[in-house]
């Protein structure tokens, strides 16, 4: 509930779904929490080690309070992956497994325990992959991605502005015909709201969140239904 990018909110979330999973006592229940990882050859090299932690999308707050973390991740660089790579990233109540892979097999359907899987070496494989990169230098990168983020910023907040406020259904709409990359995208809309340049509401009835400037959020909150707050 809320936004999949902000601790607090996630950790709500999973408070609310311990809730439902201990309303009945009579019932034990295992919770079970599927979450997207990031892309991309240094991503899929920080599914180990001290980077674990962070290789879902704003995993921390997941990974702080599960008692068992799998990272799952490629085990092959193909077009078609059919092998996946599982890795025991955290283990709260029994020794952690060591890393394995699994290969889908077409005629049955099913995953089968890969015995010839060299971790090490498909570990090396993926750091090599994220030093040689794209050929520019890490400052390099930083700055461009620094500048994209910018862009980026300024597009959404021309756009929000020229509005005054906006759905942000119709907003996440507009991304998409935009081609912006979500990620950036979400960062940067929780960016601009914590930053004070626009403000978000939710209709508590039904649910739906506005974004818009702070002056047009004020006026709308005068005449809102009651339950309609900012967040």
């Amino acid at each position: 509930d809320g936004d999949e990018l902000d601790d607090g909110d996630v950790r709500n979330t999973i408070c609310e779904i311990v809730e439902v999973l201990a309303a009945n006592v009579k019932k034990p229940t295992a919770g079970i929490i599927l979450n997207h990882s990031r892309n991309g050859a240094k991503e899929l090299a920080d599914a180990v080690g001290f980077s674990a932690a962070n290789y879902g999308k704003n995993s921390k707050a997941i990974f702080s309070v599960m008692r068992n973390v799998w990272n799952l991740r490629p085990a092959h660089n193909a077009d078609r992956i059919t092998k996946i790579e599982l890795i025991h990233a955290k283990s709260s109540d029994f020794a952690a497994y060591e890393p394995r892979a699994v290969d889908f097999d077409p005629n049955t359907f099913t995953y089968r325990l890969d015995p010839n899987f060299n971790h090490d070496a498909w570990q090396y494989e993926l750091e090599r992959a994220r030093r040689n990169g794209s050929g520019m230098t890490s400052e390099k990168r930083a700055i461009e991605a620094k500048q994209k983020a910018i862009e980026i910023r300024k597009q959404i907040l021309d756009h929000v502005t020229s509005l005054g406020h906006i759905y942000k259904r119709d907003l996440d709409e507009w991304r998409v015909e935009k081609g912006l990359p979500e990620n950036t995208y979400r960062v940067t809309c929780a960016s601009l709201v914590n930053d004070g340049e626009l403000a978000k509401i939710k209709e508590r009835l039904s649910g739906f969140v506005v974004l818009g400037t702070p002056t047009e959020i004020y006026k709308i909150l005068q005449s809102a239904p009651k339950g309609t707050y900012l967040v």
